[in-house]
């Protein structure tokens, strides 16, 4: 498998999830940094940053995959999830618990599609926090996407 395949594969994963769970349309972006950039992003937007670890069979070959997606975008997904009035407010905790479940949906369906069905995969406990994608790991898959608000999300794996 590819860059590209494994682009398309995580593209793909997003999409899905951000569709099925929170009914959000999502449109892929030409930007070009990836999650792991995206700590001070936006042009002043406020963004909140999560990581989970992935581990290949037998944990023979390690990455993790950081999302960075505008509040925004989280509290709306988490308005739609939770079935709250569009403005009703959301809590910090709602905001944080969205985003780890977000993570972990993607990163299940993108595991699952890049895993040989004969073989498993281990998913870590999602960390949200601050990551900068140069400590991590040199070789990664970015994506991009935003709303048609212009709300922003991205994506990353990182191969270790």
């Amino acid at each position: 498998m590819n860059g590209n395949d494994y682009k398309n594969l995580l593209s793909q994963a997003i999409i899905t999830t951000i569709e099925d769970l929170a009914f959000i349309q999502l449109i892929e972006s030409e930007a070009v940094r990836g999650a792991g950039d995206a700590a001070g992003a936006g042009a002043g937007e406020d963004y909140l940053q999560d990581m989970l670890s992935v581990y290949l069979p037998v944990k023979s070959r390690y990455g993790v995959i950081i999302m960075s997606a505008s509040k925004a975008i989280l509290k709306e997904t988490a308005r739609n999830i939770f079935a709250l009035d569009p403005d009703a407010p959301v809590s910090e905790d709602m905001v944080n618990d969205t985003i780890a479940e977000l993570l972990n949906t993607v990163s299940g369906q993108f595991m699952r599609a890049i895993t040989p069905k004969d073989e498993f995969y281990e998913l870590g406990l999602p960390v949200i926090g601050s990551f900068e994608m140069n400590e991590i790991g040199k070789e990664a898959v970015d994506c991009a996407f935003e709303t048609e608000n212009g709300d922003k999300l991205f994506i990353s794996y990182a191969f270790l």
